[in-house]
């Protein structure tokens, strides 16, 4: 119905990306947990690296 409609519609945007985001969604288990702080690692390796090479 309308109503319900009304009621939870803001919910499925509420975890969207947004432009520019660099991070990723709250981890909602302990795997997606692992995931962003092995993402968080990478990101400061490759930014290592490129200011290795870069330099």
């Amino acid at each position: 119905s309308a109503d319900m409609a009304l009621a939870v519609g803001g919910t499925a945007l509420a975890a969207q990306p947004k432009p520019w985001e660099i991070t990723l969604q709250d981890a909602a288990t302990p795997v997606m947990e692992s995931i962003i702080s092995f993402h968080n690692l990478l990101l400061w390796i490759i930014t290592i690296i490129t200011l290795f090479v870069l330099a």
